[in-house]
């Protein structure tokens, strides 16, 4: 803290402190050597060399931008190993006191809110988003005239959150150049100068985020035009909210919301849905194609991004749809891919994660088997049999999968001895009859002397592979120049003879991988073997084939199709 007449800096005599807050504190002082003008000296707390850096750099830029209506920075210097920035000093305090003072009719408030927007428009179009916008960053010259202050968290995505948009609140948000966080704060901080409060100042954490999706705290008294302005610009979906600062302004001059048919928006999200479709469907270069253009038309469509991301995690590339996935919530975070992220943390083995977003979802939406299946994979994985077992009975009759996944589960529990597995030997679900034959035969693949487990070599069946045995797929594998076809679904290779193709390598596994065979959908699941699989010439662990791949396991090679006429 400094005292009243102390010197810094060897020419400013600080008057009084102004204020203070998290980032430090602002004096009042003037200078000495220029007609002991004031200024408004900022002492920032960080003692970071690179955020002092970046600061300055900021603060340069901003002062080369001329704008009168932008606080003036005048120069800098260090002192006490903190960095001190020497700005244009504003007497007419800042609009929050103004509010206090003084209650602000309708038409000065849009008045204010329009004065606002035309800085922040410009401010904009040079790519600078403020990101802490309130009262107490506007400050006031004598005359009353506005003046923006406070642009030290410029295009950092942070600021106070009561002003901040709800996709601010997304982990690891950092679309720092979206101009739609301004608009949301400009959105709030007009509504507190029309009734002289802001309602969001009094809840914190999880109730602030969710009364920001609520979206209910526009009071209902205001003019009908005012409330869809507010509506509007504080709308929780960035992708309703005014795009633009520009169509924020000419809303406020002429007074109501005009109504914009978003045409390539529409066309992209028609394309994503019937993306959505052909996923379903298995129609993957469809849906690739679909979605493709849909992201061509609108590379903001919710619906597309989603669609990119749930394509994605169907042919197993999980780091490309959790970055479509995480665009699709930085712009609408009541995006439903809870789903969807879940699966992405169980694929990526953060499993507590996993468990409480699809816990979650199926909070809301019960009947979702697929979810059901994706939970007991979560307990499954984590050695929780117990849950596995009681989960997959409960849902049981819903499809074939859950019965396999219900035995497996006791075989690993031991509450299911595993000669009793060979009852299944003949069941029309492949997994089925391939897991009783794993389990029990003799010699065995896997044993507990720290090789592999019997976990390792059993198959769990994932909710897609539902067939009861009727879907077949003709694939082909080519090993040294002769063609194999199979029509199984379940195609085991390994060491031992008792696989449908042995591979003649002693550093093969005796169960060394599997491909699961079914139209449209054929994977090559490796088995924890000591040798790895190599796909393409990277090693997988369960890996999507949509036409010819080169397999390479030990010294062992072939070709693989996942159509037998692709191999010619």
């Amino acid at each position: 803290m400094y005292a009243p007449k102390e010197i810094l800096d060897g020419k400013y005599e600080i008057l009084g402190l102004l204020g203070e807050g998290g980032f430090g504190q602002v004096y009042l002082a003037k200078d000495l050597l220029l007609q002991q003008r004031k200024v408004a000296i900022k002492v920032l707390k960080t003692e970071d060399a690179g955020r002092r850096n970046d600061f300055i750099r900021e603060m340069q830029f901003l002062t080369r931008l001329h704008h009168p209506q932008i606080i003036s920075f005048h120069h800098y210097f260090i002192h006490g190993d903190r960095l001190h920035l020497v700005m244009e000093y504003c007497p007419g305090g800042n609009l929050w006191d103004a509010i206090k003072e003084t209650k602000v009719d309708i038409n000065g408030a849009m008045q204010r809110g329009i004065e606002i927007a035309e800085i922040l428009e410009f401010v904009h179009e040079k790519g600078i988003v403020h990101h802490d916008i309130k009262p107490g960053n506007i400050l006031l010259t004598e005359a009353g005239k506005l003046k923006i202050a406070d642009f030290g968290v410029a295009n950092r995505a942070i600021g106070t959150l009561a002003y901040m948009p709800p996709e601010a609140f997304i982990e690891n948000f950092s679309k720092g150049d979206d101009p739609r966080a301004d608009i949301y704060a400009l959105g709030v901080t007009l509504l507190e100068l029309l009734i002289g409060v802001n309602p969001l100042l009094e809840f914190s954490g999880g109730d602030l985020l969710e009364t920001k999706l609520r979206h209910d705290f526009i009071p209902t008294h205001l003019p009908r035009w005012v409330q869809e302005i507010l509506l509007k610009a504080t709308n929780p979906t960035p992708e309703m909210r005014f795009q633009r600062m520009a169509d924020f302004k000419e809303a406020m001059i002429s007074r109501s919301v005009p109504f914009v048919l978003d045409k390539e928006r529409m066309t992209a999200d028609d394309l994503a849905e019937k993306a959505d479709a052909a996923i379903k469907k298995k129609k993957w270069k469809l849906a690739s194609k679909l979605i493709e253009q849909a992201l061509y038309c609108c590379s903001d469509s919710v619906k597309a991004l989603v669609a990119a991301g749930r394509f994605r995690i169907r042919v197993n590339r999980f780091d490309e749809a959790a970055q479509f996935l995480n665009k699709a919530l930085r712009l609408n975070a009541r995006a439903d891919v809870q789903k969807e992220i879940g699966w992405i943390a169980l694929e990526q083995g953060n499993y507590a994660k996993a468990l409480s977003m699809l816990s979650d979802y199926l909070y809301r939406h019960a009947s979702d088997y697929e979810a059901i299946n994706l939970l007991i994979q979560c307990y499954f994985e984590t050695e929780r049999y117990e849950q596995a077992t009681e989960l997959a009975m409960s849902v049981g009759r819903k499809s074939p999968c859950f019965k396999n996944n219900w035995v497996i589960s006791q075989v690993l529990a031991g509450a299911f001895p595993t000669k009793a597995c060979e009852a299944f030997g003949c069941d029309p679900n492949p997994f089925l009859r391939y897991n009783a034959v794993v389990a029990t035969e003799t010699p065995r693949a896997w044993g507990t002397d720290g090789g592999a487990k019997l976990k390792d070599k059993l198959l769990f069946q994932d909710y897609r592979f539902s067939s009861k045995g009727s879907d077949k797929n003709l694939l082909s594998i080519r090993v040294e120049g002769t063609n194999r076809d199979f029509r199984d679904q379940i195609i085991g290779l390994g060491r031992s003879d008792r696989n449908d193709v042995v591979i003649p390598v002693a550093a093969a596994s005796r169960r060394h991988c599997v491909l699961v065979n079914f139209p449209d959908d054929v994977w090559v699941y490796d088995l924890n073997s000591t040798a790895g699989t190599y796909v393409d010439g990277r090693k997988v662990r369960k890996q999507f084939i949509i036409g010819v791949h080169a397999v390479k396991i030990a010294d062992w090679e072939f070709e693989i199709a996942s159509r037998a006429d692709l191999l010619v």
